[in-house]
């Protein structure tokens, strides 16, 4: 193969597949529970994992699976595939979404449904009614099926039943479409592509939310959601109404006693900790930036989390407040176990024996 060739197929891989960020994967932030979902919905096998060994991107097909499956939402999608998602509406108030295998005009359409982040469905409901295609009884791709079930789930989660029926209309293959569907307009394959290749501008993307080019990560989606729901907040307000948005958060318990583990491991370092304060601690969760990977729960040293749960929020960017009862080591300021019976940490209180030790040899010199 001639220099040039290898250029430009190096070039189109490059520029045509995910996004891998290993520093925020599950695998490399803890041991005790290996991920493995990259490459359990992978259908080309891109993703090996073998430790040091790099995807297979020249395998990639750029599906998108592994972007939506993707628990810490380390694997980002192509830049130039959000140009589609920026464009694929418009403000008809009705839009469509659908896989290859829908033979009806949509809006957006992915080789899979479930390539489809939930975030952005959400986003688009909350600013139109949405049609979601699934002509799924005419595929066999099982773990497509399940990450669509999950991504349902969130999604009705997080409208809630009743936003969930006025704003999204399901329709499975050989259901007749609602009649606002009328106006949708079927993108060939060759518009798709080219839609992929052009670029896609910081004007284009401030025009949906307040998202920098420069700072696109696997967090996009929620950000675009995140804003969206504090328009629907703001809106609800001005009305003399509310809104509640379910999210998937982790629930902390009295166990907790704020060792610090979570903050510090949380890939999109959604969590943090306020000052100890008369023998309290808040916990401070940001939901935009929790996705619901678990890791803090796996990484927690004393039970302080036992789940991660749905719950309402106003909008994805209030703060959601924890307070749980903290004791510090009188030494160095470490929270304590809650099952500590004196006011040392296990390192402070090491130190004291060693400390006693040496000066009980030393008068046993003298």
């Amino acid at each position: 193969m001639g220099m040039v060739s290898s250029f430009l197929i190096n070039q189109v891989v490059e520029e045509h597949h995910p996004i891998l960020n290993s520093e925020n994967c599950i695998n490399r932030l803890q041991k005790r529970f290996p991920c493995t979902i990259c490459k359990d919905i992978c259908p080309t096998n891109v993703f090996q994992q073998v430790r040091g060994e790099a995807p297979k991107w020249n395998q990639c097909i750029n599906c998108n699976l592994c972007v939506t499956a993707c628990p810490s939402r380390c694997i980002t999608a192509d830049p130039a595939n959000l140009k589609s998602y920026l464009t694929g509406y418009d403000n008809t108030g009705f839009a469509a979404v659908g896989c290859e295998m829908t033979d009806i005009p949509v809006k957006i359409r992915e080789s899979c449904v479930a390539s489809i982040p939930w975030e952005f469905i959400a986003f688009l409901a909350l600013r139109m009614k949405v049609a979601i295609l699934l002509p799924c009884s005419k595929c066999d791709n099982e773990e497509g099926k399940k990450l669509l079930d999950s991504n349902m789930e969130a999604l009705t989660q997080f409208l809630g039943p009743e936003l969930f029926a006025e704003r999204i209309v399901v329709v499975h293959s050989g259901e007749e479409l609602p009649p606002e569907m009328t106006g949708d307009v079927t993108m060939t394959r060759t518009e798709v592509f080219s839609r992929m290749r052009s670029q896609m501008t910081t004007q284009a993307l401030r025009a949906v939310a307040n998202v920098n080019v420069d700072d696109y990560n696997g967090l996009f989606y929620r950000r675009l959601l995140a804003d969206a729901s504090v328009r629907w907040y703001n809106a609800a307000q001005e009305s003399g109404g509310k809104s509640s948005f379910g999210v998937k958060l982790p629930h902390f318990t009295s166990k907790c006693y704020t060792c610090d583990n979570c903050v510090r491991l949380c890939p999109q370092k959604a969590l943090s900790f306020g000052e100890p304060k008369n023998g309290k601690r808040g916990i401070y969760i940001e939901p935009w930036k929790c996705t619901g990977c678990d890791v803090c729960r796996h990484v927690c040293m004393n039970g302080g989390i036992d789940e991660m749960r749905y719950m309402r929020v106003p909008h994805l960017t209030k703060l959601l407040v924890t307070r749980v009862n903290v004791r510090l080591c009188e030494n160095c300021g470490k929270p304590l176990r809650p099952e500590s019976k004196d006011n040392l940490c296990p390192f402070c209180r090491s130190k004291e024996k060693t400390k006693a030790r040496n000066a009980g040899t030393r008068r046993e010199g003298t």
